[in-house]
């Protein structure tokens, strides 16, 4: 096992804290719902983009509506 230099704890925490987030599927659910939202107010997007919505969401389960 290798001790970790001093220098590189700043960017290991930073990673930690990124790939977490990566992992919150509640808020993953929340931010695909507020995009969602911003395109259906824009009307001259609202055709050509489309995104979908959170369906159910917790911390271990995100499920989206399905886009064919």
């Amino acid at each position: 096992v290798s001790v970790l230099k001093p220098a590189l704890l700043p960017a290991v925490d930073e990673f930690r804290e990124r790939v977490g987030g990566e992992f919150d599927y509640a808020e993953e659910g929340r931010r695909a719902d507020e995009v969602k939202a911003f395109f259906q107010k824009r009307r001259d997007l609202r055709r050509r983009v489309v995104v979908p919505g959170s369906l159910l969401t917790t911390e271990k389960v995100l499920v989206m509506d399905w886009l064919d």
